[in-house]
């Protein structure tokens, strides 16, 4: 790695941390090392993002938004009580994780520790956003987006620091015809695709009049299923110029391809 010149952070539990670009003149070297390495070693794990400019992100109609950070989990966590807690199994896969639908509040532990952000995801929670009151009152509520309270797990009462985004419109489902990778599941039958991580996410129609809007389609991994979150460029403005912490942003691809 040295002699590829490839910086990396100290070692942290027996392991070392790396970033580099697909640009990088060694990038063919750096590749061929991953793939050794991954085939004969399981603790090997490459991540593929892309960074887009300010002014790409400024001029997407629409954007997904990803989690900055996650903190804290809903509760009971034992034995993931907080499933049937928090939602309706009806439809649920418990090989595949799709079918779940939120007929309560989220429960946590204790107020969460927001720090200098003033967004977060919940671990193990992919498709849902929470954010400070004060916020939401300041940016989310002039876009006609409703809030749902947070209940602390001791008493059941709202916590005073958070509440959740409400996101009831679904976007028009994805074309056929994309580029993402689909897996169906032995048990239930439906279908997500993988992760979308490179690149401008495919073209999506949110409803209209909508500033912000789930997928119709699942995405995810093993038995974690997530629907992504898009929102429009009028409450991506207004997140940036607030200042907001606690969640990046990728462009929608503006049209089909």
């Amino acid at each position: 790695m040295d002699e590829l010149g490839v910086k990396y952070q100290d070692v942290i539990s027996d392991s070392i941390v790396f970033e580099t670009d697909e640009s990088s003149a060694n990038w063919s070297s750096i590749s061929s090392l991953l793939a050794l390495w991954k085939s004969g070693n399981s603790n090997v794990i490459d991540m593929v993002s892309t960074k887009f400019t300010e002014m790409e992100l400024l001029k997407a109609e629409n954007l997904v938004i990803v989690p900055g950070w996650h903190h804290g989990y809903p509760e009971p966590d034992i034995a993931m009580a907080y499933l049937k807690k928090t939602y309706d199994e009806i439809e649920y896969c418990s090989i595949c994780g799709i079918g779940l639908k939120q007929r309560e509040q989220f429960i946590l532990q204790k107020e969460p520790k927001w720090g200098s952000k003033q967004i977060l995801q919940l671990n193990w929670i992919f498709d849902e956003y929470f954010v400070t009151p004060e916020v939401w009152e300041l940016v989310f509520k002039p876009f006609r987006i409703s809030s749902i309270p947070v209940s602390k797990l001791k008493t059941g009462n709202p916590l005073a620091t958070v509440v959740q985004l409400k996101v009831s419109d679904v976007c028009e489902p994805l074309t056929p015809f994309n580029r993402l990778n689909s897996v169906r599941c032995d048990k239930c039958g439906r279908s997500k695709y993988a992760s979308h991580t490179k690149g401008p996410f495919p073209h999506v129609v949110m409803p209209k009049n909508s500033h912000i809007a789930k997928t119709a389609e699942y995405f995810g991994n093993g038995a974690n299923a997530y629907k992504e979150i898009i929102v429009s460029r009028s409450l991506y403005h207004a997140i940036v110029l607030n200042r907001l912490k606690g969640a990046d942003f990728k462009p929608v691809e503006s049209s089909l391809r």
